[in-house]
């Protein structure tokens, strides 16, 4: 089935109307709107959890999904995420650097005792979300448990929500008051004299939503309208406000009343209400109780950055106007409707959920089985059944028993994406509005409640037609960006406006070296860099003129210095306590995280008892040796030189500096960053007489070598003849091995007086290295298998990999919890921008 938008969609009318791509007023409206689709349709992030409950013994599992803020389609501009963990002081605990590649990437967060129990958030955003505020970041709760009843930090505060204890107050006043009640006219603004539509939303002093039920009193205490809330504390309600009368509301809630205010109807006006009964279309009704007043109105309806666009002409039609259009074509989501004026001002808007039953998902997920025993396999199929499209997606398997229902109504990527991101204000369980476990009719009243009392957070059309927009300052990050200024030593720090800084990158990948000029300002800047996790970074200014073939009279300024800029992304994190909710769990299983505690405790000291068990012998003396390295290839070298021996060497231009004069046979060739060494009595017969450099192991090329720090190596071994003989051909003119320090004992140097001359060496914390979900395979027999399996999380794969035909096959165990539940969830998006999401649950034991 091909579910592409088409862009020309069809509109049916009941009076007789034409696009707006020929009337001046609405060229003007599109044009904006296209130049805000240019600059600022923005970027939308959802991160899939593998749950929402952790013991301090697990790793938080998250998959992040990176799509334009319009269509949903992964092709969004930047591709580094930044995924943070915040305690429920506004602390950044932990935050982590996701490279993004085909609109997803992933990682965890390694949890330990260290953590304190309570509520946490797991915040994701790019630095290009941050030209538009933090409410455009995705934020989720997660609970983190270490050791205690989760019942004994519950916040107590929440009871007074109830109004159970609160006392009632006289119908003049709403001093104190135990919840808010708030009214939002469909469509805008209540008009006297026309039936108007009230939506209203009932919440405690912490935002959660409240059953409350209530009549619309008039002046004389007649009532003119009754109303109760429907879900979550959101409902609405008609009602037909007389001319010049000023109304009141009783609200009651557990025997008790309170009044509030009703905002005052206009005088004058226009409604609107919308109708979506008829399956697939979609009724759009305007009335007026000013004759003429929808004369040469326009009506735009804007939805996931596209127009639908009409000119109306209602001379005839006196006080309204019926507008009918078939949203079968449409994607599913949120229209915005806007009725301009004469003058281009919008008269009223309404929020519309676009819900098309045809374009539901067909992709589905099965088990082997039904139920299964302790420690059994489960084989796990996903089918897509057809659909002609990729699939970008990820799955989680966890115990549901002990986990409780806390996420059944939870945000989820099909809710977030079409729904509370896109809405100003939370969205209480969004994921109600989307579930097959509520009834459709009910579900379907429910949303078009939320669509009336929540407005649009992604587009005003007043500001964007009075381009009251700042145009993003912040650019979309594509890689890293490395960069500052050069500076002289002296008091002034004057800069430095030419030569050349270079770059050294050591990494789990190798070496790798790049080099860029300073510019008139003293400034230079490494861009796009892909530079991954714990990486060390050693930036080298040079100075020196450039003959023409060669750079041979470049060399380390040491007469200057290196001012890096700060790095991107947010540094700092408000140190504000945050109103969150309590932990969002209604049945866990506190029992159960017990038992993972004595788990924990019991087999802290496996590590010891192997290490204790690892017994060395007639090997005191290497053990003893700080050169030693069970690694190398060599058992010793033809010269070694080590730098604590050499005065001053911190002081040196380079390696090869050092190495002049200090080994028999070796020479140093070449000058600046062409320098190269000759080891004599080698002869060779490849075209080549550079030796072999190996660093830390590693082979790297000379120009490398030149760019380390010398305060950085610890010593060199020198390897020539028979010694090199061991690494072939590659060894044939010698070998250079050189070792840093941190390996084998040798010391880091700290903090020396001429580490910021010149050079600046310091670790760079890049693209986090995802780790891989542990799955035991209990079919094979295995030593550390002997500790008890009550894991809550199963499974976790957040690289789903389907075949050509669209299928996936799956193999994990169960635990050694029997008798629970559990759910499979699998979350993703589409190529053309559809979100989807399939739940399954299978049982172990007796629980099915």
């Amino acid at each position: 089935m091909n579910l592409n938008i088409p862009r020309a969609i069809s509109l049916f009318f009941f009076l007789m109307c034409t696009y707006l791509s020929e009337d001046v007023v609405a060229q003007k409206i599109t044009k904006a709107f296209e130049e805000y689709r240019s600059d600022f349709s923005g970027e939308k992030i959802y991160i899939h959890l593998d749950k929402s409950v952790y013991h301090y013994s697990d790793n938080i599992w998250f998959k992040v999904y990176l799509v334009d803020g319009l269509s949903n389609i992964a092709n969004a501009i930047s591709n580094v995420v930044y995924v943070d963990l915040i305690d429920q002081s506004g602390k950044l605990i932990i935050s982590k650097k996701v490279k993004i590649e085909n609109g997803g990437g992933n990682g965890d967060f390694k949890l330990s005792k260290d953590f304190i129990e309570g509520t946490y958030e797991v915040r994701g955003y790019t630095n290009f979300m941050r030209n538009f505020g933090d409410e455009f970041f995705f934020k989720q709760r997660v609970v983190i448990l270490n050791g205690h009843s989760l019942s004994q930090n519950e916040d107590k505060s929440s009871n007074v929500v109830s109004g159970k204890n609160a006392k009632p107050n006289s119908r003049k006043e709403n001093i104190g008051t135990p919840f808010h009640l708030d009214f939002f006219p469909e469509g805008g603004n209540m008009i006297e004299g026309i039936t108007n539509a009230v939506g209203f939303k009932a919440t405690d002093l912490l935002g959660k939503g409240i059953d409350v039920r209530g009549e619309v009193i008039a002046e004389k205490g007649e009532v003119v309208a009754t109303f109760e809330s429907l879900k979550f504390g959101i409902g609405s309600f008609f009602f037909r406000p007389a001319q010049g009368e000023v109304y009141k509301v009783i609200a009651r809630m557990d025997n008790a009343e309170w009044v509030f205010d009703l905002p005052k109807p206009e005088p004058t006006g226009i409604m609107m209400r919308v109708n979506q009964s008829t399956k697939g279309v979609i009724k759009v009704s305007l009335k007026t109780n000013v004759l003429g007043n929808l004369e040469d109105c326009t009506l735009i309806g804007q939805m996931r950055g596209e127009l639908i666009l009409a000119r109306e002409n209602i001379k005839s039609y006196k006080d309204g106007a019926i507008i009918v259009f078939s949203s079968k074509d449409f994607p599913v989501g949120i229209l915005q409707l806007t009725l301009f004026g004469k003058n281009n001002e919008p008269q009223c808007e309404r929020l519309v959920f676009v819900k098309n039953e045809s374009q539901s998902s067909s992709l589905s997920i099965t088990t082997d089985k039904t139920a299964y025993q302790k420690r059994d396999k489960v084989e796990l199929f996903v089918d897509m059944k057809g659909m002609a499209f990729g699939l970008n997606s990820s799955v989680g398997v966890t115990n549901s028993s002990v986990l409780g229902t806390d996420s059944e109504y939870s945000d989820n990527m099909l809710s977030y994406l079409i729904l509370s991101s896109d809405l100003k204000g939370v969205i209480e369980n969004p994921g109600y509005y989307f579930s097959e476990n509520v009834d459709l009719v009910e579900r379907r009243r429910a949303l078009d409640n939320v669509m009336i009392t929540h407005g649009w957070r992604r587009f005003s059309w007043k500001t964007v037609l009075n381009k009251g927009l700042k145009k993003p300052i912040i650019e979309a990050q594509k890689g890293f960006n490395i960069s500052g200024k050069v500076v002289t030593t002296n008091k002034k720090q004057e800069l430095v406006t030419s030569g050349n800084v270079s770059l050294a990158v050591s990494s789990v990948n190798g070496f790798t070296i790049d080099q860029t000029d300073i510019d008139e300002h003293g400034i230079f800047l490494f861009s796009r860099l892909n530079i991954p996790d714990s990486a060390r970074l050693l930036l080298t200014a040079l100075g020196g003129k450039t003959k023409k073939g060669g750079n041979n009279n470049v060399k380390l300024n040491n007469k200057v210095r290196i001012l890096l800029d700060q790095e991107e992304g947010l540094k700092t994190q408000e140190q504000v306590p945050r109103a969150f909710f309590k932990a969002p769990i209604n049945d866990l299983d506190t029992t159960y995280f017990k038992t993972l505690d004595q788990i924990s405790v019991a087999y802290d000291f496996k590590n010891s008892i192997l290490l204790e068990e690892l017994t060395i012998k007639g090997r005191s003396q290497e053990k003893n040796d700080p050169f030693f390295d069970n690694s190398k290839m060599y058992r010793k070298p033809s010269h070694r030189v080590v730098f604590d021996s050499i005065p001053g060497y911190q002081a040196a231009n380079s390696i090869f500096d050092l190495l002049k004069g200090r080994v028999p046979g070796l020479n140093v060739v070449g000058s600046g960053i062409d320098q190269n060494i000759l080891i004599r009595g080698i002869s060779s017969l490849s075209l080549s007489s550079n030796p072999l450099y190996l660093l830390d192991g590693m082979p790297v090329e000379a120009s490398i070598v030149f760019a380390l720090f010398p305060a950085n190596v610890a010593y060199i071994d020198i390897l020539k003849g028979a010694s090199a003989a061991i690494y072939g051909a590659g060894g044939a003119n010698g070998v250079i091995a050189i070792y840093t320090r941190g390996v084998n004992g040798f010391k880091e140097v700290e903090n020396f007086e001429l580490e910021d001359r010149g050079r600046l060496n310091y670790t760079f914390n890049g693209y986090n290295k995802a780790r891989e979900f542990h799955v035991p395979r209990y079919d094979i027999d295995k030593p550390e298998y002997i500790k008890p399996d009550y894991r809550s999380t199963l499974y976790w794969n957040p690289n789903v990999e389907l075949n050509e035909a669209g299928q996936g096959q799956f193999t994990f165990s169960t635990s050694d919890d029997i008798d629970s539940t559990f759910k499979i969830e699998l979350e993703g998006i589409t190529s053309d921008g559809q979100p989807i999401r399939v739940v399954k649950y299978f049982y172990t034991g007796q629980n099915q």
